[in-house]
């Protein structure tokens, strides 16, 4: 469903000031349509990235799947671009919670990249 630009930015704002208040799967679809609108051109890419604020304090896996699976995309056409490490960089800080929280553990000869 898409709101008038207002009213994304209100829940914007909600999501970031109680994330709980909102039940994970309909955060994980707030999230996946305003990335969505965003990628047809229906919703100002501000608008939609807006709904992404909050991760920084999402914990749950449902709107985590939902938010890496939308802003793939946009990593995807940002590759090789001037914003395409600064995505990259925002990606990681939004989740680097969940690192500090769960751990990581590298595995020997992994190869790990950002692109």
């Amino acid at each position: 469903m898409n709101y008038d630009r207002a009213t994304w930015f209100s829940i914007a704002s909600s999501l970031q000031s109680d994330p709980d208040s909102v039940h994970p799967s309909s955060r994980a679809q707030l999230v996946d349509d305003a990335l969505s609108m965003g990628r047809e051109g229906s919703l100002a890419y501000d608008a939609a990235m807006e709904q992404t604020l909050y991760l920084d304090k999402e914990e749950d896996f449902v709107p985590w799947s939902a938010a890496v699976t939308a802003t793939s995309y946009v990593s995807l056409m940002l590759r090789g671009s001037d914003a395409g490490a600064p995505m990259a960089e925002y990606i990681q800080a939004q989740a680097e919670h969940l690192y500090e929280r769960l751990g990581y553990d590298p595995i020997e000869g992994e190869a790990f990249q950002v692109r």
